[in-house]
């Protein structure tokens, strides 16, 4: 109970993923006030295994704050659409100044500073940024359907096979 406490493992590129989230008292919350998360900021982890992972918040998530492990990028809503920074911190391009300027000895990270000096391309255009995140989301949901489909394939030949091979001994 309390108000939801988002780690980096919550933060996924397809969403936040809260089956494992924990709780904060009401007065922690007020007292880490700058870690509270609003509608469509997005998420980016910047330490540990998931350095990198980004995700918008959706408008339906109920008061949130995030730990030190997570940075939360409010955009401009004037100059840039989230869901479409969401796509590019996803980007090959991106991830791979991410990771360029990774420091720790023990463990990946990546400072504030670093975060503000991400370059990419983006069109000055609102609805041009929403269309290319439309279009980013909707391949990326027939992705995933399509490997939903060939995990359930995957499945049943693995019993047909078993089936099979018992059906034989």
């Amino acid at each position: 109970e309390g108000v939801i406490f988002i780690r980096s493992q919550n933060v996924h590129f397809d969403g936040l993923y809260l089956d494992d989230v924990v709780y904060i008292d009401k007065e922690i919350d007020e007292e880490m006030s700058s870690t509270r998360v609003q509608p469509n900021d997005v998420l980016l982890n910047i330490t540990g295994a998931s350095l990198g992972r980004a995700t918008v918040v959706p408008e339906s998530l109920p008061p949130a704050n995030v730990n030190q492990h997570v940075s939360i990028i409010r955009p401009n809503k004037e100059k840039i659409y989230p869901q479409f920074l969401n796509g590019v911190l996803g980007s090959q391009v991106v991830q791979a100044q991410i990771f360029s300027t990774e420091n720790g000895a023990a463990r990946e990270g990546l400072p504030y500073s670093k975060i503000s000096n991400l370059i990419f391309a983006m069109p000055s255009l609102l609805d041009e940024q929403k269309e290319i995140a439309d279009y980013l989301d909707h391949q990326t949901k027939q992705l995933s359907d399509l490997a939903t489909k060939i995990g359930t394939a995957i499945e049943r030949l693995q019993e047909y096979r078993a089936a099979l091979i018992s059906s034989v001994v």
